[in-house]
């Protein structure tokens, strides 16, 4: 897990990454289903700017899922997921490989936790994303 701080983990990112002077900061977060770039700063205002959803930095993200994306569920991600907190839409979908709809590319400006994974859920589709 990349938070700086759970009650419930063992270990946080920041416990992995001593030896780096002053990086108090995790830049995003991933899960234990997730693999990705995680970038740690000391720099609260460039984490900032990058994480909060008002200055509308992109995330994109590759996402292996265990059915069939289907144009239709594509569609609806740019239109918009309802989701618990809200409607979320994506900037852009699609798929990696063009043979392979149990994959997509979808990027988002959305800070909201684990966005991707519920959006894909709400489609009945359990997703890992990379």
């Amino acid at each position: 897990m990349t938070t700086v701080k759970d009650p419930h983990a063992d270990y946080t990112v920041l416990d992995s990454s001593r030896m780096l002077p002053r990086a108090d900061l995790s830049v995003g977060r991933l899960d234990k289903n997730t693999t990705g770039v995680l970038m740690l700063t000391n720099d609260g205002d460039l984490a900032g700017k990058l994480t909060h959803p008002s200055f509308g930095a992109k995330k994109v993200y590759h996402v292996f899922t265990d059915k069939a994306l289907t144009k239709n569920d594509m569609e609806a991600f740019i239109t918009g997921v309802e989701l618990d907190d809200g409607i979320v839409s994506a900037d852009a979908i699609s798929y990696p490989e063009p043979d392979d709809h149990t994959q997509a590319g979808i990027e988002i400006h959305s800070g909201q936790n684990r966005v991707v994974r519920r959006m894909f859920e709400k489609f009945g589709l359990q997703g890992q994303e990379a």
